[in-house]
């Protein structure tokens, strides 16, 4: 009776616990959209860091019991990376790098895991997408105000009651670059184009839903009017478009792309990264500064290779800026080789271990294909633009959301059968044991196969027949 009544308690909190996983992911989203700015001392407490701070710990804890599915090899990359942001900026910056190393850690490590526990399933993912688009709704009269009239009204109302950011937008093709939330219209972009090509993937069986949400997607992310957003929107675009045409040949695409790259480089008096950068910016004089923000940027990175140089100021000419709009060149410039290379395994494992899969179902390949397009679009991004602040933290959410795929959340059949979502940690049976079946191959007798989940046996002839148990019925 009490291991009844104990398997009882822990059905029950585990299922309220799946039920605040809604609450909990759309508090972090509504964090993410305010430009709400608080000072403690010298110590910034925007709300999502406030969410992140609180969560922090028990985060780490139900990862460590398993409660975001099994750990990888890319969750130890993405603790050395954050154990190395703290190393190395304490080598370049003593007790205070410790201090701006820990936040940062819990923007981005917090993030992952977030992103880890609160998408373990193609429900869950669905949720995600629903959510940020969602959002974009939301905010989406504001964004056409701020848009047509250069008035920041979110900045505005908030700063009616709390201090707010500053205000960074400007003008190009004579409309307002638009910031809405965030400290800058490349952030906002960003944030935007994130479930486009989940717009597309997810809802593609129903062409008009589809249409609609993808062409709000992409109108809400054009009105940043920034480079990057738009190169996200591209490449998501074109990915979808060589999937339609040559129906997934995406090795093909590959060897094109390294052909193309050399060719470039041969033929060209430029580098491909000097052609793409100048090609796929607004303002020649963008592309121009972002070039020599390049050179400098990896000389530096040359320089320091192992521990980098934190946020001290790196040699180049007076005339060129200090601001480096490269994710990954920061990254390196700031923690070094090694610290860009821990962050670099994290995200090409995931990517990989995503891809290998086999024999999912035509959901979770729709799922894949949404996580790996949208990702591939936000990693191209990221070398042309920096995130800080909340988005940074909603780019690592994203990349942890991917993992449910192969931590768990859906589950190959060995026979070639279709896949079935496992439960969520959150909702499974009390006792911890996931109900999970697979159906036996068609030539199987009396006996299954080696390795099914639930093996035939039939009882002892001295020994009476089970009488059927109640609860659900599992169908072939």
């Amino acid at each position: 009776m009490a291991v009844t009544d104990a398997g009882d308690i822990a059905g029950r909190q585990a299922t309220r616990s799946g039920a605040l996983k809604p609450i909990l992911l759309g508090l972090f989203i509504a964090a993410v959209l305010m430009p709400i700015r608080i000072y403690i001392g010298d110590f910034r407490v925007d709300p999502f860091r406030i969410y992140l701070l609180i969560g922090f710990v028990p985060m780490a804890i139900m990862m460590l019991s398993g409660r975001a599915g099994r750990l990888t090899l890319v969750d130890g990359f993405m603790v050395l990376y954050a154990l190395w942001i703290v190393v190395a900026l304490t080598h370049n910056h003593g007790n205070w790098g410790i201090t701006n190393g820990g936040i940062t850690v819990v923007e981005l490590l917090g993030g992952y895991m977030l992103g880890r526990l609160m998408v373990r399933s193609l429900e869950d993912f669905d949720r995600l997408v629903r959510y940020l688009m969602g959002s974009l709704v939301v905010i989406s009269p504001f964004v056409l105000h701020e848009f047509v009239t250069n008035r920041w009204l979110i900045g505005e109302l908030f700063g009616a009651i709390f201090p707010v950011g500053n205000e960074h937008s400007g003008e190009r093709l004579g409309f307002t670059r638009v910031q809405a939330g965030f400290p800058h219209p490349i952030l906002y972009g960003l944030y935007a184009s994130i479930p486009f090509a989940c717009a597309y993937y997810l809802y593609r069986d129903r062409f008009g839903v589809m249409v609609r949400r993808v062409a709000f997607v992409g109108v809400m992310t054009f009105a940043s009017l920034s480079s990057g957003p738009l190169l996200s929107l591209f490449v998501q675009g074109g990915l979808i478009a060589w999937d339609k045409l040559t129906k997934g040949r995406w090795m093909l695409l590959g060897v094109l792309s390294v052909i193309g790259y050399v060719v470039i480089d041969i033929l060209s008096n430029r580098t491909p990264v000097q052609i793409f950068v100048q090609t796929f910016t607004l303002n020649p004089t963008t592309a121009y500064w972002r070039i020599h923000i390049f050179e400098y940027g990896k000389q530096a990175v040359l320089n320091n290779p192992i521990f980098g140089i934190g946020h001290h100021d790196h040699p180049r000419p007076f005339w060129l800026t200090a601001s480096v709009d490269n994710f990954w060149l920061l990254n390196a410039m700031r923690y070094g080789l090694v610290g860009l290379g821990f962050l670099g395994a994290a995200v090409l494992l995931n990517v990989f271990n995503i891809i290998r899969l086999k024999n999912l179902s035509r959901a979770a390949q729709d799922a894949r294909l949404a996580f790996l397009v949208s990702f591939a679009g936000l990693a191209f991004t990221l070398s042309t633009v920096h995130v800080w602040n909340s988005i940074s933290s909603m780019v690592f959410v994203f990349l942890g959301a991917g993992a449910f795929l192969y931590t768990g959340g859906v589950t190959q059949d060995a026979d070639g059968a279709a896949e079935r979502a496992q439960p969520d940690p959150d909702t499974a049976p009390a006792g911890g044991a996931a109900l999970r079946y697979r159906r036996p191959a068609r030539d199987a007798g009396p006996r299954a196969r080696a390795g099914d989940d639930m093996p035939l046996r039939r009882p002892p002839p001295d020994t009476p027949a089970a009488p059927p148990r109640k609860g659900p019925t599992l169908r072939r």
